[in-house]
């Protein structure tokens, strides 16, 4: 497989996304200077193949030498096809050239100058050819099926279908066999995608015609909420969302990851929201207003709970008050925020997030009893 650096090779798109799957793999490819025509053996074909769309997946790299091999083993495993993987070196300096170099036969490799994970994405993006674009970070895993069921659910008009997905720690242990998932059934109004709507990148597929109206991600996001962005502005113009309720992909947690730093999402749920109310301002009637108060008052919260569990009290509680400031009757955020008054604050708050989730357990087993 050759390896391709930005603006060297023709726009897949212009070149080469009218072409079946069969034809793409004859076209002309940059490689030891100069054009040729090989075969790239970068579709993986089945025997559904003819009857599938293709896929693309995108895979971001950035020093991702200790867990991408596992990344793109879990791409390749999968029982959908046809199937093509990209992967987008952004200019990593470690050995994550060479361990891609390992997979040139199988997969696209595209090199970038460090631009960040946004403009690497959008880069494989760019370079893809597939109806559906599939987004996969180089340190998360996917189950084989996961492609095969989400592609198997997807109904006429569909624009992102998504699943739920495992936590799992560096070791790839399981520490949360799931994650938060939308509340209720079927497609999400836009305020329910502001408010509270958990969309794990690592299971989202996403019709690349429906990227491209938007304009792909936001490269100029450096807060690691492109992907809340992307989700925004398709929900802004009204593409449709559909929730498979599988976890199908594990989500890796540890300490290189932008998701662990809550201070920085909390800035990027505010730019993002912000920046959407900006380029799509008929969409935030009253109903998104209230919405954006909503979400803000969450992140807050999730930012003081951080902030207490690692001993800074005085900003956990500033938090608080700023998460009741955007909703005054969330009755959990002034708990905490006169709990952290207190002298044994530090025993105190573990006991009342202990009491909240029994009485929030008990509320759930309760309902579930009144629908039998």
């Amino acid at each position: 497989m050759a390896v391709l650096k930005q603006g060297e090779r023709q726009d897949l798109r212009e070149a080469g996304a009218s072409h079946s799957p069969a034809t793409r793999d004859t076209l002309d490819w940059f490689h030891g200077g100069s054009w040729e025509r090989r075969p790239t053996g970068h579709v993986e074909a089945g025997k559904d193949a003819v009857a599938n769309p293709l896929v693309s997946v995108v895979i971001p790299v950035y020093n991702g030498e200790r867990f991408v091999r596992q990344a793109i083993e879990s791409a390749l495993s999968q029982t959908y096809r046809p199937l093509e993987i990209i992967a987008v070196d952004d200019g990593s300096t470690d050995r994550s050239p060479a361990i891609l170099g390992e997979y040139a036969d199988r997969i696209v490799i595209v090199r970038q100058e460090n631009a960040g994970v946004a403009a690497a994405r959008n880069l494989g993006i760019a370079n893809a050819g597939g109806q559906y674009i599939a987004f996969l970070d180089q340190d998360d895993l996917w189950d084989a099926d996961k492609l095969e069921v989400l592609l198997a659910h997807a109904a006429p008009g569909d624009d992102v279908i998504h699943s739920n997905a495992r936590e799992v720690d560096a070791s790839g242990r399981a520490v949360r066999p799931w994650r938060q998932k939308p509340r209720r059934p079927g497609r999400p109004t836009f305020a329910e995608l502001i408010a509270f709507y958990p969309i794990v990148m690592c299971t989202a597929v996403v019709t690349s015609k429906a990227i491209l109206s938007v304009g792909g991600l936001d490269a100029a996001n450096r807060y690691g909420t492109d992907d809340l962005e992307l989700w925004l502005a398709l929900g802004a113009t009204n593409h449709c969302f559909r929730y498979v309720d599988k976890v199908l992909a594990s989500h890796r947690s540890h300490e290189g990851n932008v998701s662990r730093n809550v201070m920085r999402i909390l800035e990027g749920d505010q730019y993002v929201l912000e920046k959407t109310r900006q380029a799509y301002p008929r969409a935030f009637g009253r109903e998104v207003q209230r919405a954006c108060k909503v979400r803000m008052h969450r992140a807050h919260f999730d930012a003081g709970w951080s902030l207490y569990k690692s001993a800074s009290y005085t900003l956990a509680a500033r938090q608080f008050w700023t998460a009741i400031w955007y909703r005054p009757l969330g009755m959990k955020a002034w708990l905490y925020a006169m709990a952290m008054c207190l002298p044994f604050r530090r025993t105190v708050l573990p006991w009342l997030q202990r009491l909240l989730d029994a009485l929030r357990r008990a509320g759930r087993a309760e309902n579930g009893q009144a629908r039998t």
